[in-house]
């Protein structure tokens, strides 16, 4: 599967067939979260492969939405060092590098996933056997899917994202949230970008075309815009 294809066609797979992944696959799996880069190539981070079906099923209390674990055929607990400093962002920019990593390596496998954000820590810490100053935030499945068309399921379609004319008025969001302003760029009538953010203003973007949104900061002359809302402005905008 070439790499386009493999982060074109990934889906979140959440029921699994009842069979334990292959002892290859499964080091595929853990060997390309071994493999992805780091911030300063620190590797700050543990791997923590569970197969226990006891394990899984308690597994499921640490947070809303980790049903799934309890019928995977491993969970993969992602650690790293209990980091409140000025390093722990870097420290989840990187585990989220090495789950994807996971993902596409699995998904080229047959294999689908989900992940699992932990909010009981400390179920997770004692179900893990975690050492004092270790911390588990995320948990991704793993298995064969339960219905194997999932692997070759269409994408759904998007709805068309409208264009903007530049300057049609956005929301401002930051110091001064609910502000009108004129957008110093926008989206011409073709979907291209049709001019520079100026310094210090800014921008707001979509991140799916269908109405979740966000708001980012570009200080920079010369940023172009990114795509933008459907609509001509933004109610309840939030900061990334």
């Amino acid at each position: 599967m070439e790499t386009w294809q493999a982060i074109n066609t990934v889906r979140v797979v959440r029921r699994f067939a009842d069979r334990p992944l292959t002892p290859e696959h499964l080091d595929r799996i853990l060997n390309a979260a071994r493999r992805t880069g780091s911030s300063k190539n620190e590797q700050k981070w543990a791997f923590i492969s569970v197969t226990d079906r006891e394990v899984l099923h308690q597994l499921t209390g640490v947070g809303r939405y980790a049903d799934h674990l309890a019928g995977a055929a491993v969970a993969v607990a992602l650690v790293t060092a209990d980091d409140r400093g000025r390093g722990s962002r870097s420290l989840l920019w990187d585990l989220g590098r090495a789950a994807q990593s996971m993902v596409l390596a699995a998904w080229e496998l047959g294999i689908g996933s989900a992940p699992a954000t932990v909010f009981d820590f400390d179920l997770a810490a004692r179900l893990l056997g975690l050492p004092d100053g270790q911390k588990c935030h995320y948990l991704l499945s793993f298995g064969y899917p339960a219905d194997p068309s999932a692997l070759t399921a269409p994408n759904k379609p998007r709805r068309p994202q409208a264009a903007r004319r530049c300057g049609s008025p956005g929301t401002l969001v930051g110091p001064s949230r609910g502000a009108s302003f004129p957008l110093r760029g926008g989206i011409g009538q073709e979907g291209q970008p049709c001019g520079p953010i100026q310094p210090a203003s800014w921008l707001i973007w979509s991140s799916d075309g269908i109405g979740g949104h966000a708001a980012a900061q570009w200080p920079t002359a010369g940023v172009r815009s990114w795509p933008l809302p459907p609509s001509d402005a933004i109610s309840t905008p939030e900061l990334l």
